[in-house]
């Protein structure tokens, strides 16, 4: 059990791990298991930077890569025999496999049943090692209670960041003002926080999690996305908050999250490298059906911006009010308790819709807020775009209007002199 920290070199000493295990165990058969495909492949991709290095026997550099017989993206086979699998926690591609060592990253992040159900038998007839790996999370899974377990039964191991010596004291103390006391403590100090009323529970969310889904997270990655029918939520930050842009794909009555980004602090709403910018060029890539965007303040005029650029038929503007932001909230969760929103891993998103709060008001109304200091931006926005779909595609007239008014912006942008 390893309840590390962020940055403290966790996945560097999972990687080094895997492969010492690989090459000190002939015909052994390693797996890493991780939320998502892309995770797991991330950390592949350390063993393979391990690989790159030469040791020093008796006075001679070797390269370590002269003990690969074969490598791909999923998996590494060594001249002794040895592999190393990477695998999503998806059952599915999980199962079939008897290992002699589990690697489970991120493990609080991976739904027990699948740790319990399925990691585990495979280590039954080698009697074989599992190392769950994670920074804290919630208390009712099998991380924490085996993290306290006190039978013997496991070797654990407490890392906070603030015993790294490559991590700053000034590093720290930043973190510490961007966000709020429970996230820093679980973040960094690796602790487990009390319960608080959550409105988003932990099993919920990972129910909506699919490994195997992947997430655009930068504009350029938009072309990647094939055709479809694409709604999107923009949350413009205030302050010390975040913009944050969410698009989601339709298909039949499910949602997928297909592409969030949450842009840097202090970048502009307008202009170039702007929000807005931002917007058009996803409007560009995908066709936009929908766009539901916070039109509270300054956003009234990114609205009126994006309205010119877009056409009113694609814009939906939101004036935020508490009551407002609850709806939006409630019609996000309806959706998850129904089965019909799928989400990739995404540590921030999941680690804001765990921080939403409930609370009931002196008037009896239901209040959900994020942590004090904390960030819910990236769920906002995700709530504004799963709204947009629900408010439905737009008719014929307005459909062919919107095709016009997509190509019209685009003929101005090409027109405009470049400076």
């Amino acid at each position: 059990m390893a309840c590390w920290g962020r940055q403290t070199g966790k996945s560097t000493a999972i990687a080094l791990k895997a492969l010492h295990y690989a090459f000190s165990r002939p015909r052994s058969t390693v797996l890493i298991v991780s939320p998502s495909e892309r995770q797991s492949r991330l950390l592949l991709e350390k063993v393979k930077a391990f690989l790159r290095s030469e040791v020093v026997l008796s006075g001679r550099r070797i390269g370590l890569y002269r003990s690969v017989a074969r490598a791909d993206r999923t998996g590494i086979t060594l001249t002794n025999g040895s592999r190393i699998i990477a695998l999503p926690c998806s059952p599915e591609r999980i199962r079939g496999f008897t290992a002699d060592l589990v690697v489970v990253d991120e493990a609080a992040f991976v739904p027990e049943e699948v740790i319990t159900a399925v990691v585990m038998p495979m280590l039954a007839a080698t009697d074989g090692t599992l190392i769950m790996a994670s920074t804290p999370w919630r208390k009712d899974h099998i991380f924490y209670r085996a993290l306290t377990d006190r039978s013997g039964l496991w070797s654990v191991h407490h890392v906070p960041s603030t015993a790294c010596p490559r991590i700053s004291k000034s590093f720290l103390e930043e973190q510490k003002r961007l966000m709020s006391e429970e996230e820093f403590r679980r973040e960094y100090l690796a602790e487990f926080v009390e319960e608080g009323a959550y409105y988003f529970p932990t099993d919920l969310v990972m129910r909506c999690v699919k490994p195997e889904l992947e997430l655009a997270r930068e504009l350029g990655e938009l072309s990647s996305l094939g055709p479809g029918e694409y709604y999107a939520g923009l949350d413009l930050g205030k302050l010390r908050d975040y913009s944050a842009l969410a698009v989601v794909e339709k298909s039949g009555r499910k949602l997928a999250l297909r592409f969030l980004k949450v842009f840097e602090l202090n970048t502009p709403y307008l202009g170039r490298g702007s929000v807005s910018e931002a917007v058009l060029r996803a409007h560009e890539q995908l066709g936009l059906v929908r766009l539901a965007m916070d039109r509270s303040g300054v956003g009234e005029a990114v609205y009126e911006v994006l309205v010119e650029e877009l056409g009113p038929s694609v814009l939906l503007g939101v004036k935020f009010t508490s009551e407002r932001k609850s709806e939006l909230l409630s019609g996000l969760k309806a959706l998850m308790e129904a089965g019909r929103l799928e989400l990739p891993y995404d540590r921030l998103l999941i680690r804001q819709l765990g921080c939403v709060r409930q609370e009931v008001t002196p008037s009896g109304k239901l209040k959900l807020a994020h942590e004090p200091g904390g960030h819910d931006d990236a769920v906002i926005a995700l709530a504004l775009a799963c709204w947009a779909a629900r408010k439905g595609p737009p008719g014929l007239a307005v459909r062919l209007w919107k095709k016009l008014s997509l190509w019209l912006s685009g003929a101005k942008r090409a027109l405009r002199p470049k400076s």
